[in-house]
């Protein structure tokens, strides 16, 4: 799956701090706005989110949401694909890299306080977990996913917050413990992101893509939704010419890429017209994940490691700090980083083509 899943319901959110009411607008792949200025809900804390339809998520790929209030606009991109019988989300992603660091602990709420998790299991005594931090999992909700708070006591069942959650979690919430500082452990996943885009291909379909008339004899254009990267296959969806079946294969020499993200069909050797409907195989680049429910597309080992890296950089650094312990972690995640980056390239298929913007 990607952030999420075609024809699936789903809501989007972000944490805009200083937004007061604001408006979302959501676009599709294709260029089509699906929602506009419609309002935002309130998650409290400064996240906001809205509910998509599963008739609105009808088209694999890269999509826009622009959330706006008075002068303020930030521009969000999320993935919508295919469901997965199992993946890593954002969580998952966010504990692994954790635990490269320090040790992490996970565990359910027996009670919540204000500004104290209670967890009778916890080990360690008074004085335990001092400058670490209380991180919530997704399945908490759309208002508690992802929020923390730093440690600032423990008395052997009860965990101190520097300031409460601005919700209280329920009796059972999931949560863990990690050393590093949550924003940290973001950035250096942005930068392995970043690192690894352009090697990884994430395989996607787009299907009812409509052709449409050019200027040119025998030529007609179908146009490539945002995210698609390189074509590899095309075929028919739905076909109303008389002389094409569903799922026939176009040959390699009808088909081009052309300017402005648009595939060029030569007609005369497919029988197709404008009635009929195509199918597209390419692939897409990766993302960082969006949302903490959010799964990840490719193998996690080469992420892993190479966020491993830079935190442990970012870490190696100040007082009370073990800098050697710290440089030698970093440069087995490195040796780590580049045999599975190698191992985890995606390679394009036979015959594919790069989208041309």
């Amino acid at each position: 799956m990607a952030d999420r899943v075609l024809n699936r319901a789903g809501t989007i959110y972000a944490d805009l701090p200083g937004y007061t009411t604001p408006t979302v607008t959501v676009t599709d792949p294709k260029g089509t706005a699906v929602v506009t200025a419609a309002s935002a809900t309130t998650q409290g804390s400064s996240r906001w989110s809205y509910a998509l339809t599963a008739n609105q998520l009808t088209i694999a790929g890269l999509w826009t949401a622009v959330w706006t209030s008075g002068g303020n606009s930030k521009t969000q991109y999320f993935t919508v694909g295919y469901a997965t019988a199992a993946g890593l989300t954002r969580w998952d992603l966010v504990l692994a890299l954790a635990s490269r660091e320090h040790e992490v602990i996970e565990g359910s709420m027996s009670a919540y306080q204000p500004a104290a998790v209670v967890d009778t299991s916890l080990r360690g005594g008074a004085g335990s977990y001092l400058g670490r931090y209380v991180i919530l999992h997704p399945d908490n909700g759309i208002n508690l996913a992802g929020r923390f708070r730093r440690i600032t006591a423990f008395n052997g069942s009860a965990l101190t917050l520097a300031s409460p959650f601005h919700a209280d979690p329920a009796v059972d919430a999931r949560y863990a413990i990690i050393n590093a500082d949550p924003l940290e452990v973001e950035r250096a996943l942005r930068r392995v992101f970043d690192d690894l885009s352009e090697a990884s291909r994430i395989p996607m379909r787009v299907s009812g893509l409509t052709l449409a008339a050019t200027n040119y004899t025998k030529r007609l254009e179908i146009t490539l939704p945002a995210g698609l990267t390189r074509v590899d296959t095309i075929w028919v969806d739905n076909c109303a010419s008389r002389n094409t079946v569903n799922g026939m294969e176009l040959t390699q020499n009808s088909w081009e890429p052309v300017v402005g993200r648009k595939v060029r069909v030569t007609i005369d050797q497919q029988s197709l017209d404008v009635a009929d409907t195509l199918v597209v195989r390419g692939t897409r680049q990766m993302r960082i994940p969006a949302f903490w429910d959010s799964e990840i597309d490719v193998e996690s080992a080469p992420l892993v490691a190479g966020a491993a890296k830079e935190l442990l950089a970012m870490r190696s650094g100040g007082p009370a700090v073990d800098v050697e312990e710290h440089l030698r972690r970093m440069l087995v995640a490195q040796q780590e980083f580049e045999t599975s980056k190698r191992h985890s390239a995606g390679r394009p298929m036979p015959g594919s083509r790069e989208v041309i913007p």
